[in-house]
């Protein structure tokens, strides 16, 4: 059953589908989310539960404390919605709002000269990196 969260630093509704987190949502949806390890350890994407309610996955004491827990603190990484939920990430308001998440795909298509003279110069041959001797 797919329920929703209403993100109130994005001014979005999205839609939570089972087994997932607030923080994969919101990640999907392109939300720039702050989040750090995504797994429970760190607490970088510790949220204000403002409605409903989560069922937490397994995290660490060091991530959310059980007096952060009972002031309406959640984990996004590991909160799963068990209702309709309203959440804010905490900091400022207006954090993320003004850069949204993107994905590029991005290639080097050269070396510039200045990086290259700023480096020993390449190996001519195998036998030299290896370490050996030339015969001339």
């Amino acid at each position: 059953m797919t329920r929703t969260v209403d993100i109130r630093q994005a001014g979005r509704v999205i839609a939570v589908g089972d087994g997932q987190t607030i923080l994969e949502a919101a990640l999907d949806a392109g939300i720039a989310y702050p989040h750090g390890c995504r797994s429970g350890r760190c607490g970088a994407c510790k949220s204000r539960l403002l409605a409903g309610e989560v069922d937490m996955l397994p995290h660490t004491r060091f991530a959310l404390t059980a007096e952060e827990k009972a002031q309406g603190l959640i984990l996004a990484c590991r909160a799963q919605l068990l209702t309709r939920v309203e959440v804010a990430w905490l900091g400022k308001e207006d954090d993320g709002v003004a850069i949204p998440a993107r994905r590029v795909k991005t290639g080097a298509a050269a070396l510039d000269d200045a990086i290259r003279s700023n480096t020993e110069p390449p190996v001519q041959d195998a036998a030299r990196q290896a370490g050996g001797t030339m015969a001339s």
